[in-house]
């Protein structure tokens, strides 16, 4: 389940985050005015934080060990957090597609390229492919909140990523050997755009969209795993390369979390891994 806490004046953070801490994904109700500070204990009362606006969001500690602290300056507020009850991506399915123009392939594995390489020879185009544990999402699931969290090895600035469900109630990873076959697969119409940052540890954002519309795609339910495709959306520069490399390792937090109608936290039903 989802945990609440009415913010007060004073600094408060949760005792009981998630046991993977460095990614907090969170929900922000109210009209009040929140602050957000990042400390490995209770920040003293003069201290000064960033404001928060209230939405879902995914909160990166910018230091490994540090975890965030809120308060409100005026108004009311209520912060939602999850427990790890997070939906982990599947190590042993994800991966990326490349095609260089003469080869292309798609590699298994949990460090996965997005975008564009130039710097060798040949020029090459790559494509992410994501998919999670069953989730125990039903069609007709009340979903008020969901947000993605991808921890990265680099980032190459400026890069526009785009992230897309994959409209397909059923495991789509056996029939994907190379870019042709990912690329074919059909994309949801909702997509979550995020700009590359190289001081950046993860990128992240709201897929509310995302998973509502893939609720709706034929023979949705239960057993269905979530599965996105990742792209840049420019083209290649010349002799530079440009490409995001994500972390899919669980214990990095790439992950997804989904907030339901009623307050609780969607939990992975099956195959979750450690």
């Amino acid at each position: 389940m989802a945990t609440s806490n009415s913010l007060s004046g004073t600094w408060w953070s949760a005792d009981d985050w998630p046991a993977e801490t460095g990614v907090f994904p969170v929900v922000l109700t109210g009209s009040g005015s929140v602050e957000l500070a990042w400390a490995d204990a209770q920040p003293a009362s003069a201290a000064t934080g960033a404001p928060l606006t209230a939405g879902s969001l995914t909160l990166v500690a910018p230091i490994s060990g540090l975890k965030p602290w809120f308060r409100v300056t005026s108004g009311v507020a209520t912060l939602y957090y999850f427990e790890d009850t997070a939906i982990k991506l599947d190590p042993d399915k994800i991966g990326a597609a490349y095609d260089d123009g003469t080869t292309e392939d798609f590699l298994q594995g949990e460090f996965i390229w997005v975008g564009f390489d130039d710097s060798g020879a040949a020029s090459t185009e790559w494509l992410g492919y994501l998919i999670t544990s069953t989730a125990g999402l039903g069609a007709a699931d009340g979903v008020y909140k969901a947000a993605i969290s991808l921890a990265t090895v680099s980032q190459y600035s400026g890069r526009t990523i785009r992230i897309y469900g994959l409209e397909y109630s059923t495991d789509q990873s056996g029939s994907i050997t190379d870019y042709t076959d990912l690329a074919a697969l059909a994309k949801t119409a909702a997509y979550l755009e995020v700009t590359a940052n190289s001081g950046n540890s993860a990128i992240s954002g709201d897929v509310t969209s995302i998973i509502e519309e893939l609720q709706g795609v034929s023979g949705w339910g239960t057993s269905s795993p979530f599965q996105f495709i990742i792209e840049d959306t420019g083209a290649a520069a010349t002799g530079l390369d440009t490409r995001l490399q994500i972390d899919g390792r669980s214990s990095i937090n790439s992950r997804l979390s989904i907030l339901m109608d009623d307050g609780s936290s969607l939990t992975p039903s099956v195959g979750v891994i450690p």
